[in-house]
């Protein structure tokens, strides 16, 4: 056993159009650090810089979790710096339940395997939003594009997507309870029509990924038959940041998870710094407050930065 173990975990963008739970990425940049001491008694405790301290926090319902199954005698204390911003549609809570389980697993030498280690990622997502989703813990947990066919029955799928570049709004609710309500609006059925057209996007975005085809991709990540149509009356002139990024040659655009952010699809890093700066001026214009991100998929996880 260590007595402590300092890892870090990426943010990531879920959904990515049609593909609702099941299709999430992680991206470079943003991240959380995530430190794990072990103690002397079987104590948990969780401090968090900038983000609720304590059982508010999901690291503390991952940690509940994992010590309460696997090593009902230890104690932590975790601490909690928040790199991903909150309430923004980019896995926050995702991003500290990956960075807590993984530390938890390596600080107590528990050798789970992934299918575990996701489950007890999955329960700081429950605590947040109130539902047990998977797409974005496990984008931070394995890096690259991820597939979740457990809904199914068919497990987890990691891949390579294509090389693109995300030109990213990020607006902040800041309003607790924002995923859970964001989810409340999506319709619980889908006429056949929807269903089908939203099965086409889904394929055509397989298919980009495993074609490795930039364009198509695009395409794809902005068609959502289920998602976005209730979602977008909760991001500031959605309509026309939409219509500006693909006007100005973005090869696609969507809500990033469960907003309020937005993301455009480019194949390089200045269209997206160009376009994305566009976007966050006329919102600024309409009086509205964001700031603009860059970033590519990361091919990375979580990562240990420091252990004893």
């Amino acid at each position: 056993m260590r007595k402590k173990v300092l890892v870090k975990s990426p943010a990531s963008i879920a959904n990515l159009g049609p593909g609702f739970d099941v299709i999430a990425l992680a991206i470079e940049g943003p991240h959380d650090r995530v430190l794990a001491e072990a103690l002397d008694e079987p104590r948990l405790i969780v401090n968090a810089d900038n983000a609720p301290s304590g059982k508010e926090n999901s690291a503390y319902a991952v940690a509940e979790h994992m010590l309460s199954k696997y090593c009902p005698s230890c104690g932590v204390r975790i601490s909690v710096w928040k790199g991903v911003p909150i309430s923004a549609g980019l896995g926050s809570s995702g991003a500290t339940s990956a960075a807590a389980a993984f530390a938890l697993n390596e600080l107590f030498g528990l050798n789970l395997p992934i299918e575990e280690l996701i489950e007890a990622a999955v329960e700081g997502e429950h605590l947040v939003a109130g539902a047990r989703h998977y797409d974005n813990v496990v984008a931070s947990l394995l890096g690259g594009l991820v597939i979740i066919g457990k809904y199914a029955g068919l497990g987890m799928l990691r891949l390579d997507p294509p090389e693109v570049w995300f030109g990213i709004v990020v607006m902040s609710s800041a309003k607790k309870g924002k995923t859970g309500f964001a989810r409340s609006l999506i319709p619980k059925r889908l006429g056949l029509e929807q269903h089908v057209a939203q099965t086409s996007a889904i394929a055509s975005l397989l298919a980009s990924i495993h074609l490795k085809d930039p364009e198509l991709f695009g395409k794809a990540v902005s068609v959502d038959y289920v998602a976005e149509p209730v979602r977008k009356a909760m991001i500031p002139l959605y309509d026309e940041l939409k219509a500006m990024a693909l006007k100005e040659g973005a090869l696609g655009f969507n809500i990033s998870g469960a907003g309020p952010s937005v993301f455009a699809v480019h194949t390089n890093r200045d269209e997206a710094e160009r376009i994305a700066s566009l976007m966050v001026d006329h919102l600024s214009s309409n009086g509205v407050e964001a700031k603009p991100l860059v970033a590519r998929p990361s091919a990375k996880g979580v990562i240990i930065l420091d252990s004893n």
